[in-house]
């Protein structure tokens, strides 16, 4: 095989520094890039590159046209390939795997068996962890967290403080903002709406089916006339309870 680089010493104990030893992508021959712990980090085809002090760690691979750029931190079992980017503080660790045109950065962190793919975006301080997917054009920053199950994809924006977890399924052009936790719900959704009511925050969604539903504190799942048969059962109608029935008669308007 035609190599594409060579280590050289480093001041950095554990690392080296890589060569090139030819023109590719945007290299040139002669360039020095950034650091790897040992050869199999950083493949000898395709224009995959590491750059600047960037740094690859264990058994980390990247391939492909695969760019690592800045400070990041590639480490453990993590694969980055495709044409992704990688840049600035970002960390990816674990069994992590980046690719197609994905892009890292900022002091975003992926790891545990995540997967960001498609034209997604994860950046500020965002942390994509446990088996959660990213795909398609979203785009996950601020301080949001991305855990369990989820899948977050299409047009979604994910951002401020959010936390996604579970089997959660978020996509279409569906935005959640600052201040939104999304915990544990028992089975996948689309788009997701969340309104504070004078009593209660009350989550209304689609599910995979389309079939519009509610959770309001314990209570999930519920259909407008689940919801009307729960007030029935609960005493009747109240001036909180006609908030909740309004907003599930108008939530086909309000999930688009």
């Amino acid at each position: 095989m035609d190599k594409k680089y060579k280590l050289i010493k480093s001041d950095i104990k554990g690392l080296y520094r890589v060569k090139a030893l030819k023109d590719f992508g945007y290299v040139k021959k002669g360039d020095i890039g950034g650091y790897v712990e040992n050869p199999n980090n950083l493949s000898h085809q395709g224009n995959c590159w590491v750059y600047n002090n960037a740094k690859i760690y264990d058994n980390a691979r990247i391939y492909g046209n695969a760019e690592i750029w800045d400070y990041a931190v590639i480490q453990d079992n993590a694969r980055i390939y495709g044409n992704s980017e990688i840049s600035d503080y970002a960390v990816i660790q674990g069994n992590a795997k980046i690719y197609d045109n994905a892009k890292i950065y900022g002091n975003s962190e992926i790891s545990d068996y995540a997967v960001i793919q498609g034209n997604a975006r994860i950046y500020g301080n965002s942390q994509v962890w446990d088996c959660a997917v990213i795909d398609g054009n979203a785009q996950i920053h601020g301080d949001s967290e991305i855990l369990n199950y989820a899948i977050i994809r299409d047009n979604a924006l994910i951002y401020g403080d959010s936390v996604i977890s579970g089997n959660a399924f978020i996509g279409g052009n569906t935005e959640i903002k600052t201040g939104h936790n999304i915990g544990y719900i028992d089975e996948k959704f689309k788009n997701v709406l969340y309104i504070q009511c004078k009593a209660s925050l009350i989550t209304v969604y689609t599910d995979m089916n389309n079939v519009i539903k509610c959770n309001i504190g314990c209570q999930k799942r519920m259909t407008l006339e689940g919801l009307l048969k729960k007030i029935e059962e609960d005493g009747g109608m109240t001036k909180d309870r006609e908030e909740y029935v309004r907003i599930m008669q108008n939530a086909h308007l309000l999930l688009g």
